[in-house]
């Protein structure tokens, strides 16, 4: 598979869909940027208390001093940020390559017909909006 299909979202997100590398909409640069704005900006902070290997926790400290990072939480919040992004970025965005974007566009502007369930759905909706049996509400 070539990406990540745009109807699967985390709601607060927007989807993305590449063509040859090249966002068709902000989503996948939005979201880093997402989390480290609502980060600076929360009051308070969140507590994640973990318990890991020794040995791990020394590979973790060896690489933030190497990173540059001014404490070993600083490394592991930004290594949890990153690894969050790209686990969500693999989740909802489809990397395309031209020709499977196109084929997709192509489909999406091709819609069959209404076949006569769908009429028969909206012939119902209709007489029950008459009758007072149904609210219209806008969808925001």
């Amino acid at each position: 598979m070539y990406g990540y299909f745009p109807y699967a979202m985390v709601s607060r997100f927007k989807p993305v869909v590449q063509q040859n590398g090249k966002h068709q909409s902000r989503g996948v640069g939005r979201l880093a940027s997402q989390l480290k704005e609502e980060h600076r900006m929360s009051k308070t902070s969140a507590r994640l208390d973990l318990r890991i290997d020794p040995a791990i926790k020394e590979l973790a400290a060896r690489a933030s001093a190497l990173t540059g990072s001014h404490s070993l939480s600083e490394f592991v919040i930004q290594a949890i940020r990153e690894k969050s992004v790209r686990v969500i970025e693999e989740a909802e965005v489809y990397r395309l390559n031209s020709q499977s974007f196109d084929a997709f566009v192509a489909a999406c502007e091709a819609a069959p017909a209404p076949n006569e369930a769908l009429l028969s759905a909206k012939r119902r909706r209709s007489k029950r909006m008459e009758n007072g049996d149904l609210e219209v509400r806008a969808i925001r």
